[in-house]
């Protein structure tokens, strides 16, 4: 099992968490094989793999959205502090290349890694790693699941999909073409989980509904239902 999980701010860690933990609830554990994940995705990979639980995270998210520049470490610094994850990645955009990067949990702290794809400007500067500069990975692609790893099964947890808007419909467009390359490249099946009906109605994936933790706290419960259903379905089906 391999899993990737998408971008979505405080909203998107929220759905990610959520779905993570009822998929857990109906036997499907993301933290028996490798995660990846763009920004709100590399938070929730990095919780699951460091057992920092959802209301931490939500404890240290700016508590009310600011139209200023910040340092994103100074959010994921007191979350996860010097603490590594083996297998467990976040993609950025390097800015010397405008390119997607995986930056691994293994060789950098969950802190730094979290901080460079979680860095979207003009809210937040670079942040840097071995001097080189990094981006949010979101403004290259909300789901990246083309660089998820090979696996027999693999988990898509998609905040930002169909049903969220102009946003949902590229992020789709986009994440379709790429497990594509996904599956031509050796993939096994896919367990995918986006937003219901329900959750999309609440705009939880709008600027600046996004990067509210209020809003991410009542959207958690109806993520987690999703994620047990998901699981429940997977497991009636024999895939397991």
């Amino acid at each position: 099992m391999a899993s990737c999980f998408g971008a979505g701010g405080a909203t998107g860690i929220a759905f990610v968490l959520g779905v993570a933990t009822g998929l857990a609830e109906s036997g499907v554990d993301v933290r028996s094989g490798p995660m990846i994940g763009t920004s709100a995705g590399a938070y929730a990979a990095a919780a699951l793999a460091t057992n920092v639980d959802f209301e931490a995270v939500m404890a240290a998210w700016p508590s009310q959205f600011e139209v200023k520049v910040a340092r994103a470490v100074d959010v994921t610094g007191p979350v996860y502090g010097d603490r590594r994850a083996a297998g467990v990645a976040g993609i950025a955009v390097r800015m010397s290349r405008l390119r997607r990067t995986a930056l691994w949990c293994d060789d950098e702290s969950c802190a730094d890694v979290v901080a460079a794809s979680s860095s979207p400007p003009p809210f937040a500067w670079p942040h840097k790693i071995d001097g080189r500069r990094y981006v949010d990975g979101g403004y290259a692609s909300m789901t990246s699941v083309d660089l998820a790893p090979l696996a027999d099964l693999l988990v898509l947890v998609t905040p930002i999909w169909d049903g969220a808007g102009r946003r949902g419909e590229r992020a789709s467009r986009r994440g379709r073409r790429e497990l594509t390359a996904y599956r031509a490249a050796g993939g096994g099946r896919i367990l995918h989980v986006a937003p219901s009906a329900e959750i999309c109605a609440l705009g939880a994936f709008d600027v600046p509904a996004m990067f509210s933790r209020n809003l991410a706290r009542r959207l958690f419960p109806l993520a987690r239902d999703l994620g047990r259903r998901a699981g429940d379905a997977h497991g009636a089906a024999g895939r397991f």
